[in-house]
This record gives C-alpha cells, sequence and structure tokens, in this order.
C-alpha cells in the first residue's frame, strides 16, 4: 500500500498512531475527501476489491467507491497503520419497512482500541456517520453532522440517525466477523444484478465540514449544518458531469459509454417525474 499517497489524497497532515485520536481524523477526513458513488456498476465496470485495484481508483484515480470499496480500503489503511479491524455485514433497512429482511450487501468496520470498540464506517452514502461510533447501545452520539444511536435485540444490532426530528433505521448486523469471500459474493451482486438499483440509477454522496451533498439520479441536494435543503433537479448530461466533478470531486472515468449512461438515468427520472 502507498499509505502516504492514500494521506496525501484525503489532505492529512497529522500524525499516525492506532489510538482514537488519530481514527477520528482519518475517518473526517476520508468522508470529506473519497466520496459514496456507483459509477462503476452504472457503466458496466467491473468493481474489484483487491487492494492494487483499490489503491489505483480511490487514490490514484481520483474517484469513489461504494461500501465495499471506501470500507474495505480503510480497512487496510487501518491495518497498515496499526489498528486492530473486525469486518463486519450488514442489512441496509434504510427507506424500508422494518420488519423487512434486507440482502446482507453492507460492509461495516469495528475497531478495537485499548479496550474499547468502534462503530466505522465511511461507506454508506448521504448519512455515512463521519467520526467512530462508540460501540454502546442506548448511547444517543452527537456527529459533527446527526446523532445516531445503536441498540441492540439479543445478538441483533440496529443503528439509527436522528433526521428531520426522527429515529430513522439505517441498517441491522450482527458482531460476528465476516471472511472476504463474502464481501466478494456480495460486491458480484450489488454491481451486476440488473434488478439493483446501483446497476440502473446514479447514487453518489460526500460529507463537508457543515454539508452533506446527495445526487440521487438527476436530485441534487445540499444540506447544511442548520439541516436547511437546497435542492436542484439537474436537466442536461453537462450540468450532471460537472456537479459530479465541483461537488463530489470525482475524477470522471475515460469510459466510452459515460454520457450516454448518464442520458439513460436523466431521461429516466424524466420519466419518472411525468
Amino acid at each position: 500500500m502507498n499509505l502516504e499517497a492514500y494521506l496525501k489524497r484525503i489532505d492529512y497532515l497529522h500524525s499516525l498512531s492506532p489510538d482514537l485520536d488519530t481514527l477520528t481524523r482519518l475517518q473526517e477526513h476520508h468522508t470529506r475527501s473519497i466520496p459514496f458513488e456507483n459509477l462503476n456498476p452504472l457503466l458496466g465496470i467491473p468493481v474489484k476489491l483487491d487492494r492494487e485495484s483499490l489503491q489505483q481508483k480511490l487514490v490514484n484515480d481520483g474517484r469513489g467507491g461504494y461500501c465495499f470499496e471506501n470500507n474495505g480500503f480503510f480497512k487496510m489503511v487501518l491495518e497498515e497503520i496499526g489498528f486492530e479491524v473486525t469486518p463486519l455485514a450488514g442489512r441496509v433497512m434504510w427507506n424500508q419497512p422494518e420488519d423487512v429482511v434486507a440482502r446482507k450487501t453492507h460492509m461495516i468496520l469495528l475497531v478495537h482500541i485499548h479496550g474499547a470498540d468502534y462503530l466505522v464506517d465511511v461507506g454508506f452514502g448521504g448519512y455515512v456517520p463521519t467520526v467512530p461510533l462508540l460501540f454502546k447501545p442506548d448511547l444517543i452520539q452527537q456527529t459533527p453532522h446527526e446523532s445516531y444511536r445503536l441498540e441492540k435485540n439479543e445478538n441483533v444490532y440496529t443503528l439509527r440517525i436522528r433526521v428531520d426530528e426522527k429515529w430513522r433505521i439505517m441498517y441491522r448486523f450482527k458482531a460476528d466477523p465476516v471472511p472476504q469471500i463474502d464481501y466478494e459474493v456480495a460486491n458480484w451482486y450489488t454491481s451486476t444484478c440488473p434488478a439493483c438499483f446501483f446497476t440502473t440509477g446514479l447514487d453518489v454522496a460526500r460529507a463537508d465540514t457543515g454539508y452533506r451533498y446527495t445526487l440521487r439520479d438527476n436530485r441534487f441536494v445540499i444540506r447544511n449544518a442548520e439541516k436547511k435543503k437546497e435542492i436542484r433537479i439537474l436537466s442536461s448530461v453537462n450540468e450532471m458531469k460537472e456537479v459530479l466533478r465541483s461537488y463530489f470531486k470525482i475524477r470522471l472515468p475515460q469510459a466510452d459509454n459515460l454520457e450516454a449512461r448518464l442520458n439513460d438515468v436523466l431521461e429516466m427520472a424524466k420519466a419518472d417525474a411525468g
């Protein structure tokens, strides 16, 4: 791993040691600098999870990725520094009824520091936690953006976030270590299944100091620290490309079908809007 190149990519200028201060700074810098994005599945480009491919895409190519890429690479970074990390897998419940059994398609990290455990996630799209969360149920934890709460029912944990005065469910998971092969299988499904949103729609997000930016198809939302929203409906492919570059810091891939696929997303969004 070229750790120096990664630290430059996220504009990290502080010291490094396997402690909570370093973990917090790294998570803040990573979520500010490397966005959540699904351009590879949308364009039909394979999503690779090996160290070299992730280093190339997230660091050298100026791209982002979804959970298996962001959290997978962040785990490698943390272990390179000397952190002890347990990889977990969750069922995404966002915008779903709470009695649904969702697919286990989300990667999560549990980081162990001096006898304490912290939930770390740099790959959950628009409401990604921007600092580590103490792995302790029933504790409301305020972050630079929103408040989070972890719940436990027997051996199943639920992470919730407070949005618009409501505690909304993000995902459920168990604290059991997950082997890499399970991520490979889930990643293959989410990046290739024709019924999965990642292969048909556009989903991009980045957190910044005092702001969150999200782009869902052609709906671009800027949310500030006071939770006030500015919503823009993008009407052209050029406008979409400019937003991806400027607000999400994405160096667009040199793919022959980029404009065609963005136009597909745009036309589908217009049709859905009536």
